[in-house]
């Protein structure tokens, strides 16, 4: 629970009807300040979920990938996921991942719809060793 004068970081809502709902979740995409590279686009995740008159649904909505704290302006932060949760047991029901931010005018990557993530723009992890992570 994120609040900031009048944001707040998630929202809830009560559902209103008995009934079968349908989502298309977003994830956000990445920083991309240099121009060179293009940021990664979110994962876009659509289903089908019966839900009962009363019952609360949190959501969570992931925003673009920030500027960098510095001077260098060729990379950024990674967009964020976004979330639909079952409020009671906080059961997840949609997820979708955000895109990776561009890195020195390299070309971010997209979110993906697997539970073991991406590849790096160079295809290895911050150790240099080929496989999931960022660089």
């Amino acid at each position: 629970y994120l609040q900031q004068g009048n944001y707040v970081g998630y929202q809830d809502w009560t559902v209103p009807v008995s009934g079968i709902y349908e989502f298309t979740v977003s994830g956000a995409a990445g920083y991309d300040g240099s121009g060179s590279g293009t940021a990664g686009r979110g994962a876009v995740v659509r289903g089908r979920v019966s839900l009962t008159k009363g019952e609360i649904v949190t959501i969570a909505v992931g925003q673009r990938g920030a500027a960098p704290n510095n001077d260098n302006t060729t990379w950024g932060g990674s967009g964020g996921g976004t979330f639909v949760v079952r409020k009671a047991g906080n059961e997840p029901l949609f997820v979708a991942g955000g895109g990776s931010g561009s890195a020195s005018g390299a070309t971010g990557r997209d979110g993906v719809t697997t539970n073991l993530g991406g590849t790096s723009s160079a295809g290895i992890d911050s150790g240099g060793n080929v496989g999931f992570g960022g660089r």
